[in-house]
């Protein structure tokens, strides 16, 4: 049970990673 938990875990990782740069690239675009 915790493997897949950290399976799942480190699949989404780089996919929040990335949602997180754009909305800080998009934040900042705004801010200007």
């Amino acid at each position: 049970m915790l493997d897949a938990l950290w399976y799942g875990h480190e699949q989404i990782q780089p996919i929040f990673s990335m949602q997180e740069e754009l909305m800080q690239s998009v934040g900042k675009k705004k801010r200007m």
